[in-house]
């Protein structure tokens, strides 16, 4: 059904792989991929082989699928497979940006909607470093971490559950935050950058609170991607 490049076939081979080791309950460093390119390069062509192979084995939502703007997780919607905006996915607020969503409601939809398998989140660009970081918390938050003991390293962005942020890093500007590759040049130079936002200049305690978790965001959405 699928023909796949070999870097396609890379991508497929990584999560087919994390899935097999999650049944058969074999311990695998949760992979962690990035994978950019223009558009019509084969990035949805890769996910949804890893859709259609996990659910011919009777797991079709074992790859949560979202994108930032709901338009474009349309293009992961299957008849057995339901895509979701990162905002309902993660449970995150509108406003206040970056804040999650709090309850048992919430919770519970986050570990419905993500479940226990792997993560692709979509039009990555269209997510800020900051909203990257408020979909890992609500992960970290909600999810308990998988065959890890959560003081594992990969246990602190996404739960520890294999993740794959795919896109067009230039193909559009977050809406609001920091733009995914705005400390590039910073990390190439330097691998053990971490990024500041410029000091907040605050007038009441809750411009104080907003920066402060603007900044924790921030450093988690630098972090997971």
């Amino acid at each position: 059904l699928f023909t796949l490049s070999h870097l396609q076939a890379v991508f497929f081979i990584i999560f087919a792989d994390a899935f097999h080791a999650q049944r058969q309950d074999r311990t695998l460093e949760p992979p962690r991929v990035l994978m950019l390119g223009g558009p019509g390069t084969g990035k949805s062509t890769a996910v949804h082989a890893v859709m259609w192979y996990t659910a011919q084995h009777g797991q079709p939502a074992w790859l949560s699928t979202s994108a930032f703007a709901w338009t474009a997780a349309l293009a992961f919607n299957t008849s057995v497979h339901r895509s979701l905006s990162t905002h309902t996915m993660f449970q995150i607020c509108v406003r206040p940006a970056y804040q999650l969503r709090s309850g048992a409601d919430a919770a519970q939809k986050v570990r419905a909607n993500v479940g226990r398998g792997a993560i692709c989140v979509d039009e990555i660009a269209y997510n800020s470093l900051e909203h990257i970081g408020a979909c890992s918390a609500s992960c970290n938050k909600h999810i308990a971490s998988r065959d890890m003991h959560p003081s594992h390293p990969a246990c602190d962005t996404f739960a520890g559950l294999p993740t794959a942020l795919t896109g067009d890093s230039s193909q559009h500007t977050s809406p609001a935050g920091t733009p995914v590759y705005k400390y590039a040049k910073q990390l190439r130079d330097n691998p053990a950058f971490r990024p500041t936002l410029d000091p907040a200049r605050t007038t009441s305690g809750g411009e104080a609170r907003t920066w402060a978790l603007r900044q924790e965001r921030l450093e988690q959405g630098f972090k997971a991607y």
